[in-house]
């Protein structure tokens, strides 16, 4: 995502950075940070490597590019990594085993409770945790087309084996720790503008509500795809008393959702990501900013839990359904009125270069870019969370059959929904044909005379006297106008991979939600 306003300063401090960072490990992790928050995540996963993180360092470091790799939808680069990370965790415990044995062989005997505790620390790390959970949201959003699919998804072996049951979730988030290194970042402001212990305590804190958000998402779709079908009765048990459990764990899940979202929205770290939204990248040494400050401003686990409740009224055959619906569509159109995909003007430039109609006069791309803000992080959680929609419950009642209708037209339009959201997201135009055609607009545009914004104006140079300093100016503004250009690149090459990726799991949303339509039309 850029960021609003004319941020065009941040640009042009990435160019100094590129420009003086060598072998820099600082330099290049703060790099890392801006490019993140930038969204550029080619870039990002380029100076991951470069810095060679590993081993104990994926636990330290590795939480800048694990927040924002999938969250600006780059979710190729979010598989290597997720898969990276995960090695390294789930080596550990069988390392950890073989140092306690060679420990205990050297006659180390406190070495064995250091490796203990290590290991203790590693399984459960907050990292560790967001990781697995990240990879199982982003698999079910990007992979699952039809309601079969997801039934198999969840019947998999990691999803009863992992801590998603109710008391045994709490008993988890409770023992979580933070590996962070936040300090890894030199700091030289003032001592009351410098990140405070408090801060760093508050984050890990709505982190690990924002893990509980995620993983009851996840768990109230395995209890709505419950009751698509119900299970064989067995011989003491009716088939009503199967459908009766399901949703009274359904309902139990939803509730469990809603108390979380709003005991995260009374979090001291809550309150410290409103105060800093303005500035997210101050002090320098912050952490990232949740998106559980995300997914709770623009009302989206609102959106999830009206919709579970009309599953569950619809079970109960309450005639209330209608209203639910309603308003859960009601706050999704909401957020969608509120997102920024590619501006007009942006999209227009693009276009225009891409076309070979390089007007100089016209306000260039790059331009625009530093003062436009895309909504993708908000576009992902949206199209992630607005899923979440499916139920089949087989009463064969005409009453049912009416509230079944009112959910099929529910669906129907919030199919609609996510398709008006996602033409604003729509891929740019071909990217290798866009950059070289960039590359010439920037010639032409030097050619014509050097950027007064960028470098040295035509009057400042026309005062000096010395002719081999007015060439080493126009050097210098040709060198910046070229770092610039790369940096946009960056940028332009990141957000047209995301685009394509967003635009694929749009694809694959649209055809599940025709699954559990069609499901919903067999039994009406």
């Amino acid at each position: 995502m850029l960021l609003t306003g004319d941020y065009s300063q941040l640009y042009k401090a990435i160019v100094l950075l590129e420009e003086a960072r060598g072998f820099s490990v600082p330099i290049k992790m703060f790099l890392m940070k801006l490019y993140c928050y930038m969204g550029a995540m080619d870039t990002c996963t380029d100076l991951y490597e470069a810095l060679a993180i590993k081993h104990i360092q994926v636990e330290s470091l590795g939480f800048l590019p694990m927040r924002y790799i999938q969250a600006v939808g780059s979710f190729g680069y979010a598989g290597q990594f997720y898969r990276t990370a995960l090695r390294f965790y789930y080596s550990c415990s069988k390392e950890t085993t073989e140092y306690v044995i060679q420990a205990y062989k050297n006659g180390t005997f406190h070495k064995i409770t250091e490796m203990i505790d290590f290991a203790e620390r590693i399984s459960y790390s907050l990292n560790f945790a967001y990781i697995i959970v990240d990879t199982h949201m982003m698999e079910f959003c990007t992979t699952i087309h039809s309601v079969e699919k997801a039934k198999e998804f969840f019947s998999k072996e990691w999803f009863s084996g992992l801590p998603y049951s109710a008391s045994k979730l709490e008993a988890y988030c409770d023992k979580l720790t933070d590996g962070r290194n936040l300090t890894v970042f030199e700091d030289w402001s003032p001592p009351h503008r410098k990140m405070k212990p408090e801060e760093v305590k508050a984050s890990f804190e709505l982190e690990c509500h924002w893990l509980r958000i995620r993983v009851n998402i996840l768990q109230c779709l395995k209890q709505a795809l419950g009751l698509l079908e119900v299970p064989p009765a067995a011989p003491q048990a009716s088939p009503q008393e199967h459908t009766s459990e399901a949703v009274s764990a359904l309902e139990s899940r939803v509730r469990e959702l809603s108390q979380t979202a709003r005991l995260t929205r009374g979090l001291r770290g809550y309150e410290l990501l409103k105060q800093r939204e303005k500035n997210p990248l101050l002090p320098i040494q912050s952490p990232p900013p949740s998106l559980a400050y995300m997914l709770l401003e623009n009302n989206l686990d609102e959106l999830v839990v009206q919709v579970l409740c009309a599953l569950v009224q619809i079970a109960h055959g309450e005639q209330s359904v209608n209203d639910t619906l309603q308003q859960a569509i009601k706050v999704a159109k909401s957020v969608q009125a509120t997102m920024r995909g590619v501006p007009d003007t942006l999209r227009t430039a693009f276009e225009r270069v891409s076309q070979g109609d390089m007007d100089i006069q016209t306000e260039h791309p790059y331009k625009i870019m530093t003062r436009t803000h895309i909504d993708l992080e908000k576009y992902v959680l949206f199209m992630q969370t607005a899923r979440r929609r499916k139920k089949k419950k087989k009463g064969q009642s005409k009453e049912m059959s009416v509230l079944e209708n009112e959910l099929v037209e529910f669906l129907k339009e919030l199919q609609q929904v996510v398709v008006e959201a996602s033409r604003q997201f729509k891929p740019l135009p071909e990217f290798g044909k866009l950059s070289k055609n960039l590359s010439e607009l920037y010639m032409k545009n030097s050619d014509a005379g050097p950027d007064k914004q960028d470098g040295v104006s035509d009057k400042q140079i026309s005062t000096e006297s010395d002719k081999d300093q007015r060439k080493a100016a126009e050097s210098v503004t040709d060198a910046n106008k070229t770092a610039f250009m790369s940096v946009c690149r960056s940028v332009l090459e990141s957000y047209s991979d995301s685009f394509q990726a967003v635009h694929d799991m749009v694809v694959a949303k649209t055809e599940f939600i025709n699954s559990i339509i069609s499901r919903l039309g067999g039994v009406v």
